[in-house]
């Protein structure tokens, strides 16, 4: 995927000392939700992110020229019931996305531009992780690019295709019981 990264934000990346942010948007069965890796709020593209500094990690998947599945990981922190919910919703399928945007300075604060889509994928899985010490929880999402493995489709011959096509054939029961014999009658030394 091509990053298309305005002047602005180039100049800013550039200059050094610049304000990174990082906007997710999940398509969850409850509602949309829209988060950034600030604090308070931030609007952008006609609705308001909410800040959650210290209680979420994101792991994207990494940019592949190929066509399976690549992985990453949304992480958040917060009381029990809330990744519980989380959690138990059947959230897989949902679409998520996120960009990468630099703020004209330190949270709370407007975006310089617009920010650059860096994912659109969908979430695979949802789990929840405990610390060692049974300390403290977080949910995680496992969240995937690409077409799913599972999504096509592979071909198979049974012994019924096999009859059908050729009644009576015993050739494939004649090879199961010589590779079985021979692994049975292995000598050993």
């Amino acid at each position: 995927m091509a990053l298309n990264i305005p002047v602005e934000m180039r100049d800013a990346i550039l200059a050094g000392g610049f304000h990174p942010v990082m906007l997710v948007y999940v398509d969850w069965p409850g509602g949309a939700v829209r988060v950034h890796s600030g604090v308070g709020e931030l609007t952008w593209d006609g609705h308001t992110w909410t800040g959650v500094r210290g209680f979420g990690f994101v792991s994207l998947p990494v940019v592949a020229r190929g066509i399976g599945q690549e992985t990453g990981l949304l992480q958040f922190g917060g009381l029990d019931a809330v990744i519980d919910q989380m959690v138990g919703a059947d959230s897989a399928g949902a679409q998520v996305q996120a960009w990468f945007g630099v703020l004209t300075e330190r949270t709370p604060a407007p975006l310089l531009t617009d920010p650059v889509r860096m994912f659109t994928g969908t979430i695979d899985d949802a789990g929840d992780t405990i610390s060692a010490d049974a300390s403290s929880r977080q949910g995680q999402l496992t969240i995937v690019s690409g077409p799913s493995q599972m999504s096509g489709g592979s071909p198979t011959h049974t012994f019924e295709d096999q009859q059908l096509a050729s009644a009576g054939d015993t050739a494939g029961r004649w090879v199961r019981t010589s590779i079985a014999s021979a692994t049975a009658n292995v000598p050993t030394w």
